[in-house]
């Protein structure tokens, strides 16, 4: 096997193993960048866990935490032209990705959250 095949193999493999490990990690805890006070004790936080640099958008994971007893994954957003909008009441808490696509505001996707049933699990993500 010539010196050039054998590069072009050993660099592919690496370019292949590296794209791997790089993509979206939805759950990833490494990017906090910082958190929103929503009641006395729950906050919204959020993490980086993708940076696509020049030529691609950045990911947001949000999660909901009282920071001791639980942590739940809440919402994720995947491109540039999605936000993340809030409502919260005595009982629940709301989370709406917005897209804003061709110039309009379209809620991509909705989650609510039982402020009991959040501090009854323990669940921690």
């Amino acid at each position: 096997m010539n010196k050039f095949k054998y590069h072009s193999i050993n660099f592919l493999s690496l370019a292949l193993i590296t794209f791997t490990f790089s993509c979206n990690r939805k759950y990833s805890k490494e990017g906090f960048i910082g958190s929103t006070k929503l009641t006395e004790t729950i906050y919204l936080e959020v993490y980086s866990t993708f940076s696509g640099g020049v030529f691609a958008g950045n990911s947001y994971s949000y999660y909901l935490t009282d920071s001791t007893i639980f942590r739940v994954f809440g919402i994720q957003i995947n491109h540039d032209d999605e936000s993340i909008r809030r409502k919260v009441d005595e009982n629940s808490i709301y989370l709406f990705k917005v897209g804003s696509y061709n110039k309009s505001k379209d809620t991509l996707e909705t989650k609510n959250f039982k402020i009991k049933d959040l501090i009854k699990s323990g669940k921690w993500e």
